[in-house]
């Protein structure tokens, strides 16, 4: 029985590395999908923010164009105001190049103000490229954290979930059923180490048979409080013993 519930024992501790090496790498990727989410919504600001200045560029082209055909075509009423003959004609003619001087008017406007709006577009897309290049950075270091961090650390794990194989076919069938009901029951923690008295489990304090009975190992007990495996680590009551034993001597 004793070596059956060492067995149980390294069983839980090696479930434990599992679990934690489990918790560990969804944290790992939740902070890196996070991270990817931020580097995502930076991507796409950048890009609405270029998107926005070439529509402005775009329509600057369009107001510089607009202001080409005015001009040309001032200077051909212009160039017809030569071979007017008649006050009537030559009024005509000026109205025609007062409306144009307007027209051009608003378009030099809305050239001034197209170009302040670049400007100032451009800018932000100084800001968008500097807030994406700061997101890309922290994402490629938590990325090369994890993936120093976990590497090594998960192979590790990976060789203890081959070990818990060959593990499980030493104990008992009905002691693993007990035990995987209990670490389904208490969280991921079926035994509990007990000494002086006392659960590591749930800090209470045991009945002094009940413990007495762990400590002889002849059978499998759980905690009346918390109802996990007691297991006593036998390399420090074997050294308790010895002790007792020297003194004695």
């Amino acid at each position: 029985m004793k070596k059956q519930m060492e067995l149980l024992f390294r069983l839980q501790s090696i479930d434990s590395n599992i679990k934690r090496s489990e918790t560990l790498q969804r944290r790992f990727e939740g902070e890196v999908k996070g991270l990817q989410d931020e580097l995502d919504s930076e991507t796409k600001k950048s890009s609405d923010v270029k998107e926005e200045v070439d529509g402005l560029v775009k329509k600057h082209r369009e107001h510089e164009a607009a202001l080409k055909v005015l001009e040309d075509k001032k200077s051909k009423v212009q160039e017809k105001m030569m071979a007017i003959k008649t006050n009537k004609e030559y009024s005509a003619a000026q109205h025609e190049i007062a409306s144009i001087d307007q027209a051009i008017s608003k378009q030099e406007d809305e050239i001034l103000q197209a170009m302040d709006t670049v400007d100032n577009a451009k800018e932000l897309i100084s800001g968008a490229e500097v807030s994406f290049q700061q997101a890309q950075q922290r994402f490629d270091a938590k990325k090369q954290q994890a993936e120093t961090e976990l590497s090594d650390y998960l192979a590790d794990i990976e060789k203890q979930k081959g070990e818990r194989e060959a593990l499980v076919q030493e104990i008992k069938p009905d002691m693993l059923r007990t035990y995987q009901q209990i670490y389904k029951a208490r969280n991921g923690m079926a035994v509990a180490l007990v000494d002086n008295e006392h659960c590591f489990g749930c800090s209470m304090k045991i009945p002094p048979q009940i413990y007495n009975e762990v400590v002889q190992g002849d059978k499998l007990l759980t905690c009346p409080h918390c109802k996990r495996i007691l297991y006593v680590d036998r390399s420090v009551t074997d050294a308790e013993e010895k002790s007792a034993c020297d003194q004695s001597g």
